[in-house]
């Protein structure tokens, strides 16, 4: 993902399901968060995993938002995101110029995408 963006020349945040945003640099210990579905069986093999409920992924995008707002215009700026629906679902409404472009595509299947757009530039 580095690559994609530093190409780009854009800001580089991560999203992060227990830390909202990130810097690309900054460092932080490892956590069970996450936005994304998990199966009960994975759930269950991993009973430290927390899924953010729905209530739960509604206010980690007010606090996205809020914290993308005092990085850059969320009218006016150009955001690109290379996350899962999960994390994108909760912010897309506040950001007016947002760019997916690896929307719809499985985990498995965005390696090779990125490289592709990287490949483009």
């Amino acid at each position: 993902m580095r690559a994609f963006f530093i190409a780009n020349r854009s800001i580089q945040d991560i999203l992060s399901a227990l830390h909202k945003v990130i810097g690309i640099d900054d460092e932080i210990e490892p956590y069970d968060v996450t936005l994304s579905y998990v199966p009960k069986v994975k759930r269950i093999k991993n009973s430290n995993l927390k899924v953010l409920t729905k209530s739960e992924s509604i206010i980690w995008g007010q606090e996205v938002l809020n914290q993308l707002s005092q990085i850059g215009d969320l009218i006016n700026d150009q955001f690109i995101l290379l996350a899962g629906k999960s994390y994108v679902n909760p912010i897309k409404h506040g950001i007016t110029n947002l760019m997916e472009p690896l929307e719809g595509c499985s985990q498995g299947l965005r390696p090779g995408k990125l490289k592709e757009l990287i490949s483009n530039l």
